[in-house]
This record gives structure tokens, C-alpha cells and sequence, in this order.
């Protein structure tokens, strides 16, 4: 069985989940004093010209967490057990959702 078959394609991938406030201030910094493009700064620290561009708007990052859900689970459990054999568009369509919802909650 080989190995590598879990592997990205892009050996450049970043494994890391998020940059820390100190590098993105650094690297705003950087751009600033030099007066490098955003395009420039991020070859330059081997980042995304994305993640350059979301950081000159919004240095800080996306709260994240637990969605809020929409599905209260006790009525989508009652809703199986009253039809069992129903497909996700018409579990979707009696509770309100989208299919992509139940998909997700089941």
C-alpha cells in the first residue's frame, strides 16, 4: 500500500490552521515601511496575496465555533420515527431546512 496517497499534490501546502496576530502584524508592518505591494510582501513571507488582501481589511480573524443550528434534533428524531422511509428533500421540505441540513444532521 503506498503511503503517499493521503498526500496533498502541492508539496507548498500549509498545514497550519491560521497565522497569529503577531505574524499578520508583521507582515502589515513590513508592507508599510518598505512600501511593498500586496503581491510583493506576500511572496515575500510566502503567504496568499488572499490572506495579505483580508488582512489589510481585517487584521483580526473570524470568530470561530459551533454554528447555531437550525434543526431542533428532538423534532428532526420524531420525524423519522413517524416516516422512516422518507428521502432528505422531504424531511427537508416539512421541516423548513435545506436538504443540506439534514444531510448534516443525520
Amino acid at each position: 500500500m503506498d503511503a503517499t496517497i493521503a498526500q496533498p499534490d502541492n508539496f507548498d501546502y500549509n498545514l497550519e490552521m491560521a497565522y497569529s496576530l503577531d505574524f499578520r502584524r508583521k507582515v502589515l508592518s513590513v508592507r508599510e515601511k518598505k512600501g511593498l505591494t500586496i503581491a510583493e510582501v506576500a511572496a515575500r513571507f510566502d503567504v496568499g496575496v488572499a490572506s495579505v488582501t483580508r488582512w489589510v481589511k481585517n487584521i483580526h480573524r473570524k470568530p470561530q465555533g459551533f454554528r447555531q443550528r437550525k434543526i431542533d434534533l428532538e423534532v428532526l428524531r420524531q420525524d423519522i420515527r413517524d416516516y422512516p422511509d422518507a428521502y432528505q428533500y422531504e424531511r427537508a421540505k416539512r421541516l423548513g431546512v435545506a436538504q443540506n441540513a439534514i444531510f448534516l444532521a443525520l
